[in-house]
Formats: structure tokens, C-alpha cells, sequence
């Protein structure tokens, strides 16, 4: 990737003119390489929302975070005299900011429950006439034996990005079974 952004920052107009008649025909496979270029600059961890974070609270979560809503629900970062935060420490209109990752993981501790966004293609589907992407939204729950619950229902709905797959997980989960 430094390579790739090495030569698109030094290329002359002539050699990239070059490159793009060479990766042009693989311009409809997948994201397009400028989309996915964006998307590996974008990269960045991925918070609970307000919403999720409050229920993550009444639930019982209590871990340490470098973020936290005040009571505008506005995140805010640890400063220097604190580096991170717990629900306990906190006012009673404010809650720690988990990452979803944190979040997962306290989930699947605390409950057994897996949420597992998976991904789903689709051509030709209900946004357009070209093939793209969704994220199918699903959440386990593991029997004593490691095998997963002939019971529990899986969420088949589908969202366009996996944040947002795992997010609507955690809210299922925090409002629906626990």
C-alpha cells in the first residue's frame, strides 16, 4: 500500500494515465481501486454509538474506555490526567464509549451470544443495476458444547457496511435478549 501511494504521489500525469489503462478493465470487479484506496485512508476504530452505549451501561458494562459521552452525547477523549474512563467513574447521565470490538467481546463473555455480521453479495439487487456489496446482520448463541443453538434465531437484515451490521447487532442484542 506505501508502494501504491509512493508512486501515485511522485507519478507524472503521462504514468498514471499509463496505470489506469492498465487496471480499467477491473474497474467494475468489486469497490473500484480508487474507492478501495479511500477506504484502507479511512481506516478507523469503530465506536458504539450513543444509543448503544447507554444500553451497554444499564446492561452491566463496565470496562475501561478512552472515550465517554458527556450528557449531550458527545464523545469526548480522556484527558491527560485520566486515560481512561469506567461507567462506574462516570456522572449518571454520562457512559463510557466502547469500541464495537470491546462491546462484541463483552457480549459473548458475559452472554455466550456471538454477533457475527456476514457478508452477502448481491447482483443486480434493490440499489442498482451493478453488483454491490451488503452486510447481513446475525448473532449466535453457542450450546455447552461449543455447537451452535438449534433454537436461536438468526437477524436477516442487511445493512451496507459491516459497522453498521454489528452495531444493529448490539442494539438486537441489548434490547431483544438480554
Amino acid at each position: 500500500m506505501k508502494e501504491l501511494g509512493k508512486f501515485l504521489s511522485t507519478a507524472i500525469p503521462e504514468q498514471l494515465e499509463q496505470a489506469w489503462k492498465e487496471v480499467e478493465p477491473f474497474k467494475d470487479v468489486g469497490p473500484t481501486i480508487t474507492k478501495y484506496i479511500e477506504s484502507m485512508e479511512e481506516i478507523k476504530e469503530a465506536y458504539c454509538n450513543y444509543e448503544v452505549a447507554q444500553l451497554l451501561k444499564e446492561k452491566g458494562f463496565d470496562e475501561l474506555c478512552i472515550l465517554k459521552y458527556n450528557s449531550d452525547g458527545i464523545k469526548v477523549k480522556a484527558g491527560q490526567a485520566i486515560d481512561e474512563w469506567s461507567n462506574t467513574e462516570l456522572e449518571e447521565d454520562e457512559c463510557s464509549a466502547p469500541t464495537h470490538q470491546m462491546a462484541c467481546a463483552w457480549v459473548r463473555k458475559k452472554y455466550n451470544l456471538y454477533i457475527c455480521p456476514k457478508l452477502a453479495c448481491f447482483c443486480g439487487g434493490r440499489k442498482s443495476d451493478k453488483e454491490y456489496y451488503e452486510w447481513e446482520d446475525r448473532v449466535l448463541k453457542l450450546t455447552t458444547n461449543n455447537q451452535v443453538h438449534p433454537q436461536f434465531a438468526e437477524i436477516h437484515k442487511y445493512y451496507d457496511t459491516y459497522e453498521e451490521a454489528v452495531e444493529a447487532g448490539l442494539k438486537f442484542v441489548l434490547t431483544e435478549v438480554i
